[in-house]
């Protein structure tokens, strides 16, 4: 091979390798190009992912805040609603005990049959005064009537079913004969013969004075209320 085909051999190997290098790097340059543009929308998808992720954890903040006032809120009620339970059991306990020592203190149906009892006696002291042709003041027949006055006045209070610190199951036990008589079939034992017949019931007070079989009736029923509830508290205790 000759010097000048020697000469234009590595011109040519020159051409083509200049060639290729200009080819590399149009094609890296329209790559590089065509990259960026394909990468615009996964850049935009991730601000827009980074951008929900920020709202999402300042909007989780503010709800575990309101969750943690809401706690606090929650607290203070409870705390509130025992207070007032323990004031309400203390105010109840008070007005119970206010309620015995009234009720120890209060006039019974003893009370109503012993002074109905006295006024009697006294009236029967008045006609013996008046028999006697005193000139002076009948005495005996002024309490007698002062006597049946305060008893009236008690009688309607003593009827009334009376506050208890018991449960009320039976309010209504001693307004109607019905019940009366219901009680009598528990609590009473009959006796009798070909003439004539008896109900027997326990009872505990004077032998006299009493206006109508409804004050001993009720006279009894009262008497074993009152001896039942002290057995229930007896047990209870």
């Amino acid at each position: 091979m000759t010097t000048p085909q020697t000469y234009a051999l590595f011109a040519m190997i020159a051409c083509v390798i200049i060639l290729i290098g200009i080819s590399y790097c149009v094609g890296l340059k329209t790559g590089k190009a065509a990259g960026v543009e394909t990468s615009k929308p996964l850049h935009e998808a991730l601000r827009t992912i980074r951008a929900c992720k920020r709202d999402q954890a300042i909007e989780l903040a503010s709800t575990l805040q309101t969750l943690d006032m809401r706690e606090r809120e929650l607290g203070a009620l409870r705390k509130n609603i025992t207070d007032e339970f323990d004031d309400h059991t203390r105010v109840e306990q008070q007005l119970l005990s206010q309620l015995e020592t009234a009720k120890a203190k209060g006039l019974t149906q003893d009370d109503y049959l012993t002074l109905k009892l006295a006024a009697k006696q006294l009236g029967t002291a008045a006609a013996q005064f008046i028999k006697s042709g005193s000139n002076k003041i009948n005495q005996a027949f002024l309490a007698q009537e002062r006597l049946n006055e305060v008893a009236n006045r008690l009688h309607p209070a003593l009827n009334t079913e009376p506050l208890t610190c018991k449960p009320v199951t039976d309010a209504a036990e001693l307004t109607t004969d019905t019940h009366l008589v219901e009680w009598l079939d528990e609590y009473a034992s009959y006796h009798g013969d070909e003439e004539s017949g008896e109900l027997r019931f326990p009872v505990t007070g004077p032998l006299e004075g009493f206006e109508h079989v409804r004050d001993v009736l009720h006279l009894a029923i009262q008497q074993q209320r009152t001896d039942d509830y002290g057995t229930t508290i007896g047990e209870a205790a």
